[in-house]
């Protein structure tokens, strides 16, 4: 306890030096370490009542920890399951339990089960929700989860292409409807294609090819309702235009879905502006285009201005985030991210998640997260304004994962809140942005001997006004609390 109580009364103190005097002091806690040495994965499940739970696995056992509001640890305790191998494919807060689902095999079936806990890890509910035959023809069951959290799409698909479609309400905690959707004209059985699940019920699916001369350069979509059944299929055309990267998000409270990235004339070239999809499922029966927007000459000349190859100032910038606005609009950010193999035989694909063991990609590649910039889009999608944001992060061996930032939302204004330097002894800053596009920065704390290296890609915000951290050093977990 007393260990705890400095943690704390030193981050507060070097916080509040590093604090311009215009702004309230934020406060920070620490908890105590969990070690996740030979650990799969973690997951921070966020603010359940009055207590923090973090869930941890470690293949055959499956382990959560619970904090107090000072985080000081209050509970460690083992889920134990019907099999040892029983996989976990969902965890997810709600508000006073939390539930895990997950799924196993017996003899010549597959399980798919449900169980909620509360903060005490007891367990106050349980259900089959799925029991179907095993045949290695199908893929594994995968998932999505609408927007409010109140509907989850279990989803898997066979040698065919066939969908299977199993819809599960979060409010009952049982399985609603089951449906096979046969995607015609979909090489579904490819990796290329993206499934969303909208509050309403609809199940969103996005194929996509990869860009190649042979090919043509386009998008289907095909939309699907748990309730009524009701489908649409659409194609996005590029034209003779190069689509380099892709985002693709939906816009609940519009019914929108959002394509968005940037586009060049030819690949490798360099690239010209934004690409945007913003429109009702409903209009997506048909054959429609994306619209094109370049780049504002005042932001390229700003970008310009710091890049010495002035031919291909935006060569590594690239779509990372959609931020929808209640009008309709949108914000797009790009981040200036370069990787670096320094041993050509390594790959150089990017994972973003919690995973450690055998399957982690190890060592020999450099990491550059950098510039963001802003633009802010209209409903009708003419660019409202721009900004950019300066920082340089730069790490090896790490998969980046201390690196880029984390969006802190509230009705008024947006944190964006990274690490200065992706090392121990390091500063906390943040960019604060009102719908206006007015930007302010700051700093926010000091790690200095306090043996933290912040991972704010995988910070879960519990509140308007508090963010939960995880923190990883020597494989040791540590949770900070941002409160302001």
């Amino acid at each position: 306890m007393i260990k705890q109580l400095i943690h704390i009364l030193r981050l507060t103190a070097v916080l509040m030096i590093c604090l311009p005097v215009s702004l309230k002091a934020q406060e920070v806690s620490l908890s105590s370490e969990i070690n996740i040495r030979n650990y799969l994965s973690y997951e921070l499940l966020g603010k359940i009542n009055d207590r923090y739970v973090v869930y941890r696995d470690k293949g055959f056992a499956k382990q959560v920890n619970v904090f107090n509001e000072y985080l000081e640890q209050t509970l460690e305790a083992d889920l134990i399951l019907e099999k040892k191998r029983a996989e976990v494919i969902h965890t997810q807060n709600l508000d006073s339990l939390f539930q895990i689902i997950y799924y196993y095999n017996e003899k010549d079936s597959l399980y798919l089960r449900m169980r909620r806990y509360d903060t005490s890890a007891t367990l106050r509910d349980s259900a089959l929700v799925l029991r179907r035959s095993r045949d290695p023809g199908f893929r594994a069951i995968d998932h999505i989860v609408s927007e409010d959290k109140s509907k989850i799409l279990f989803y898997t698909m066979n040698k065919e292409g066939m969908l299977f479609l199993y819809y599960y309400d979060n409010k009952v905690g049982k399985m609603i409807s089951s449906h096979e959707v046969e995607i015609t004209d979909f090489e579904i059985r490819s990796q290329n294609f993206k499934i969303m699940f909208s509050n309403a019920g609809d199940m969103i699916f996005v194929y996509y090819k990869r860009f190649d001369e042979k090919e043509e350069n386009l998008i289907k979509v095909a939309t699907f309702n748990v309730h009524n059944s009701a489908s649409t299929n659409g194609t996005v055309l590029f034209g003779e235009k190069y689509r380099r990267d892709m985002l693709i998000d939906y816009d609940n409270r519009n019914d929108k879905l959002i394509i968005c990235g940037t586009y060049a004339e030819k690949k490798g070239k360099e690239p010209l502006g934004y690409y945007i999809v913003n429109d009702n499922i409903k209009n997506l029966h048909t054959q429609f285009k994306p619209d094109f927007i370049d780049f504002p000459n005042t932001l390229v000349q700003e970008v310009s201005r710091s890049k010495r190859k002035k031919n291909k100032v935006f060569q590594f910038f690239w779509v990372k985030d959609i931020i929808k606005r209640q009008d309709g609009g949108l914000l797009v950010l790009m981040e200036l991210y370069k990787e670096f193999s320094r041993r050509s035989s390594y790959g150089t694909s990017v994972s973003t998640r919690n995973t450690f063991g055998p399957n982690a990609r190890r060592g020999w590649v450099d990491y550059y997260n950098e510039d963001i910039i802003i633009t802010s889009f209209s409903a009708d999608r003419t660019i409202d304004w721009t900004k950019i944001l300066y920082k340089k992060q730069f790490s090896q061996d790490d998969e980046a994962i201390f690196s880029s930032y984390f969006i802190m939302k509230t009705p008024s204004r947006l944190r964006l809140v990274y690490n200065d330097e992706i090392k121990r002894s390091n500063t906390v800053s943040e960019y604060i942005m009102d719908p206006g596009g007015w930007i302010k920065r700051n700093s926010l704390l000091s790690t200095s001997q306090q043996d933290l290296k912040l991972r704010f890609r995988d910070a879960v915000q519990v509140s308007s006004n508090e963010i939960l951290v995880p923190s990883e050093t020597n494989y040791n977990l540590s949770l900070v609390k941002i409160t302001y």
